[in-house]
């Protein structure tokens, strides 16, 4: 079983506590700098999505949300399939991934990590 099933075994289970929240953030990290040289606009583009969902379900004042777990799972799953789903010529999407830098993804991990203990 790879770690994202894993991730979502224990969200299936309601396992949703610190220790996963931050599994997560260190997920999304070891994907960005593993695949640093080589992103392109619809791999940014789904990072910043599973980033959202996760910074979403640690800003929530109610009980976790499985869902935004869900999201941030399916957005990451989608981004390593990069093979599967080539990038989209969309001249709109580009300048979108002009916006969205390797290190603004980083640093707003890192943001969210710290926000997690």
């Amino acid at each position: 079983m790879n770690r994202l099933d894993d991730y979502l075994q224990r969200i299936n289970e309601g396992k949703i506590d610190v220790t996963l929240r931050s599994e997560m953030a260190d997920e999304i990290l070891e994907l960005l700098e593993h695949e640093k040289a080589s992103l392109g606009t619809r791999e940014k583009t789904l990072i910043a999505e599973a980033i959202s969902a996760l910074s979403t379900s640690i800003d929530s004042n109610f009980r976790p949300n499985e869902t935004d777990f869900r999201r941030c799972l399916t957005a990451l799953q989608r981004a390593m399939a990069r093979e599967n789903e080539p990038d989209e010529p969309n001249s709109q999407r580009n300048d979108e991934s002009e916006t969205i830098s390797h290190k603004m993804l980083v640093t707003t991990v890192k943001m969210i990590k710290g926000q997690i203990f």
